[in-house]
């Protein structure tokens, strides 16, 4: 599986490089509805910042950032990207749709498979361990539609609405996954 495409029923995942900055991706990450559960709600990014996070992306060797595509049309929506650690087997991932006309859709569901399969079946990782803002409600859903298991709850670990908020931390074993896999035909 090659981290360049990753593709599912009405989605698809293509690592982001330099030239995929433009003014709609700017946007999204400077829009405080889109960032509202995002650590990069707190920062704000002009075309150079962003230019540079997504090439350090690519270098990394721990970490891979994709774009969501729409199938149908090749639109950019959305990104995810996954962190690993190869010693430990764990990974985490993040992602937004950022085209709020797909707020609603199957993309946040689509891309967070995509990324999970690569974790548990290309880079052979044992555990996802990943977190959400508790009030984020579409995450928490997708979590646990896919088979996640809520581990744990921590009090006022971010801020969210100017306000401090918990984060939930869900994981997935190999186990779980390959019973995800048969349940959504993935």
């Amino acid at each position: 599986m090659d981290t360049k495409l990753l593709k599912n029923k009405n989605f698809y995942l293509r690592e982001l490089a330099p030239e995929d900055v433009g003014a709609e991706y700017l946007s999204w990450v400077n829009d405080k509805e889109i960032t509202r559960f995002l650590e990069i709600q707190h920062q704000t990014f002009d075309k150079i910042a962003l230019n540079e996070f997504v090439s350090e992306c690519l270098k990394s060797k721990s970490k891979v950032l994709w774009g969501i595509f729409c199938n149908k049309s090749d639109k950019h929506i959305g990104n995810i990207s996954i962190t690993y650690n190869i010693n430990v087997g764990t990974f985490d991932g993040g992602y937004f749709i950022g085209n709020k006309e797909y707020w609603g859709t199957s993309a946040g569901f689509e891309a967070l498979t995509l990324m999970i399969k690569y974790g548990f079946d290309h880079l052979s990782m044992r555990r996802l361990i990943a977190g959400c803002y508790v009030n984020n409600m579409n995450a928490r859903f997708i979590f646990h539609k896919i088979g996640c298991q809520k581990e744990a709850r921590i009090k006022e670990k971010h801020f969210c609405d100017g306000k401090p908020v918990d984060v939930v931390i869900y994981s997935m074993d190999q186990e779980q996954w390959a019973v995800a896999k048969v349940k959504f035909g993935i």
